[in-house]
């Protein structure tokens, strides 16, 4: 079992040289003389578990270091040590560093021992919380996008072209990839499954649609939003669903003051990928969507537009890597890529290609086979996973 990793920083080197002599058989200790050595040793040598810093160095004090230590290294636990008791400066080092113990010197070695053991049960706590969240969002995430591709298989189709679209925008524009854009591309049409198929299908098709309908699709980022919002974590990624048919000066919805840069990247990018998709998806060829994309003054982020003809295939297919085989319905397994889309005996679409198979749909397509009483075939490619640990 490896020790925990403790960093202690000072700009007395005594001291330092003590700390490492009473604590190393309890914990890795490193030791770095002021501030600046002790960032590059975050970056270089971490992770720590618990970081003690001293307040009074010259200069990075120990409040400015142990803030932008909390940028480098947020799950390390800080512990400021210093020889000033001064009340003040004690409240201002734990609300602005995020400090954990706040020890005053000289002190005693069973007093700092015990912050130590404390701080390791508070990284733990922390940790354990972290996995906890993970799985639960990661989870949450999985479930919203099996739902939307058995109860809407069309609009699921239509995300996984918006997705791959964003992603593509996004490199072109610069951006660091983000797993909350990814999700928040996947699941922008989470809230139609309260829309009646008769309305989306209208909606896709370009018919006409009457005023409950339109309100109907236009409390659709707003109900997907109220539906994000019940996740932990999950809150900048409702915000880019709430946002994604927000206008780039401000009109649109939803009706408020956020305009231009205030409005969140992923939405700015989610609109323009969205529009260029529900256009072509009329037959409408890409120069005249385009034109028609243009004339619509103030609609859509000057940057994001330049890049979009680029980076959008014409043909907006999902991308199947590796080869395809046919399979029956018994022998389909998760994590399958279904390579053509599934229809009912009447036409209906019921699972879409590119969907990554799970047990719930594997059961909806044995039940839909077994019930009326086919034996089709299925292409899948069986190598594909679109949704793994790292994006999370």
């Amino acid at each position: 079992m490896s020790l925990d990793k403790v960093l202690f920083v000072d700009d007395e080197e005594n001291l330092l040289s003590g700390f490492k002599r009473q604590f190393h058989k309890q914990f890795q200790v490193d030791t770095q003389l002021g501030g600046e050595a002790a960032l590059q040793s975050l970056t270089t040598n971490g992770p720590y578990t618990i970081i003690v810093s001293d307040l009074r160095m010259p200069g990075m004090d120990g409040i400015q270091f142990l803030q932008k230590a909390r940028e480098i290294a947020p799950d390390s636990v800080r512990i400021m040590l210093t020889g000033n008791s001064d009340v003040q400066t004690a409240i201002e080092a734990v609300n602005e560093g995020n400090i954990f113990r706040f020890l005053t010197k000289p002190c005693p070695p069973e007093t700092l021992e015990q912050a130590l053991n404390a701080s390791v049960e508070q990284h733990r706590l922390i940790m354990a919380e972290r996995e906890l969240l993970e799985k639960t969002l990661n989870g949450s995430v999985r479930m919203l996008i099996e739902l939307l591709s058995i109860t809407a298989p069309q609009s699921f189709g239509h995300a996984e072209k918006v997705r791959n679209g964003a992603k593509k925008v996004a490199a072109k524009l610069g951006l660091k990839e983000s797993w909350e854009l990814d999700v928040a591309s996947m699941l922008c049409q989470i809230g139609l499954v309260t829309v009646p198929s008769a309305v989306i299908e209208n909606a896709k098709s370009g018919r006409p649609l009457n005023p409950m309908e339109q309100k109907m699709l236009a409390r659709v980022p707003e109900i997907g939003r109220d539906l994000l919002n019940n996740i932990p974590r999950m809150e900048l990624i409702a915000r880019i669903v709430e946002y994604q048919n927000k206008h780039f000066d401000g009109t649109g919805l939803p009706q408020d003051d956020i305009a231009a840069q205030k409005i969140p990247i992923g939405s700015r990018i989610l609109k323009a990928v969205n529009d260029l998709l529900q256009i072509e998806n009329l037959g409408i060829p890409r120069s005249k969507a385009l034109h028609i994309m243009k004339k619509r003054a103030g609609w859509y982020d000057p940057e994001v537009f330049e890049v979009l003809d680029e980076c959008i295939p014409i043909v907006a297919e999902i991308e199947i890597s590796g080869p395809i085989r046919a399979v029956s319905a018994g022998d389909l397994q998760p994590g399958m890529v279904l390579a053509k889309n599934f229809h009912s005996a009447d036409g209906l679409l019921l699972v879409g290609a590119g969907c990554q198979l799970s047990d719930a749909i594997i059961a909806k397509i044995r039940n839909v086979t077994s019930y009326a009483g086919t034996a089709d075939l299925f292409f899948v490619e069986s190598s594909w996973s679109r949704f793994g640990k790292e994006s999370m």
